[in-house]
């Protein structure tokens, strides 16, 4: 590689990740010394260099720093894909319990088991659980939507409108009680006084 394609990256690096520190672009150098290949973007993002950080130590609060940059990131492609997913014409190939996981992994170039590894350290949440919790705050906000849809609907007078039970026979509201008998019984409905 040639000293223009050092500099070429390291520019394009501090324009758009963690390459601005005059240390972070001597890693970045480094490392693209040593490799052929050109730097994942999960180093790209977060500035570490498993490699040169062997010799060179940075304190705690510059590593969080860049963890929580990677974090970000993350999140960042975890909502895109599963946004991707919920349009998708062929999601239906996928069962319930697809994760974006390979998908994540692959766009930073980074084995699922180290960017588990740093999301650990940062969060304490693996890479699965930091997908759930995406998938969580979204279902939040269609639930709230949901609840005050029904409620709006349900409002009589300014208060709530009991319904009766379906099967009720004289309107009178129903409740499921254990019976009597046992366990192994069943379910006996007992009427409530209105």
């Amino acid at each position: 590689m040639t000293m223009c394609r050092y500099l070429l990256i390291i520019s394009w690096t501090s324009r758009f990740c963690w390459g601005s520190s005059p240390q972070n672009r001597r890693n970045m150098a480094a490392y693209l010394r040593k490799s052929s290949g050109p730097m994942p973007r999960w180093m790209a993002i977060s500035g570490l260099v498993p490699e040169v950080e062997k010799g060179f130590c940075i304190d705690e609060e510059e590593r969080r720093k860049r963890l929580r940059a990677l974090y970000k990131a993350t999140v960042l492609l975890i909502k895109r894909t599963l946004g991707r997913h919920e349009i998708d014409a062929d999601k239906a190939e996928r069962s319930v319990f697809w994760d974006p996981v390979a998908m994540v992994a692959r766009e930073l170039d980074i084995p699922p088991s180290k960017l588990s590894q740093l999301l650990k350290e940062f969060s304490g949440h693996s890479l699965t659980q930091v997908i759930d919790n995406c998938r969580a705050a979204a279902l939040k906000g269609k639930l709230r939507a949901g609840v005050r849809a029904f409620l709006k609907g349900r409002e009589v007078g300014g208060g709530l409108a009991p319904t009766p039970h379906p099967a009720s026979a004289n309107g009178c509201a129903r409740r499921p009680t254990l019976s009597p008998k046992g366990r192994g019984e069943g379910l006996r409905l007992a009427v409530l006084a209105g």
